[in-house]
């Protein structure tokens, strides 16, 4: 995820040939830095595919001045919110699930403090 947010939120330019070349081999630039970054070389296939089809295509469809931040808040905020929902859910289950069980245990202590009438001689 945190591949992606950097990834897509760069308003730079996808990377040039040389760039991926001298990232994939670990090589540096004419200035001496790392074309890439520890993330994106440690993850490097989903570098390629964010930054070089994901990137353009976005620019494309939503235009350079939404990639930083509103479009990626719609794409990853809404996902956020769904898995905060659903663990949400599943703890009110959990918690339900216990009280039940709770409540059942507390029953058949109940039971079996009663003296039942087979029991009787």
């Amino acid at each position: 995820m945190q591949l992606a947010v950097q990834s897509l939120s760069s308003r730079a330019t996808s990377a040039n040939a040389e760039q991926l070349v001298l990232g994939m081999v670990g090589d540096k630039d004419m200035e001496g830095n790392p074309p890439l970054t520890e993330l994106e070389a440690d993850n490097l296939m989903q570098f390629l595919i964010l930054d070089q089809m994901a990137k353009p295509t976005m620019r494309n469809v939503l235009g350079d001045q939404v990639i930083g931040g509103i479009a990626l808040d719609a794409l990853f905020g809404g996902a956020a919110r769904a898995a905060d929902a659903q663990a949400a859910d599943v703890t009110s289950q959990l918690d339900e699930l216990r009280a039940t069980v709770e409540r059942q245990q507390r029953q058949i202590d109940e039971l079996l403090r009663k003296p039942s009438p087979r029991r009787k001689r």
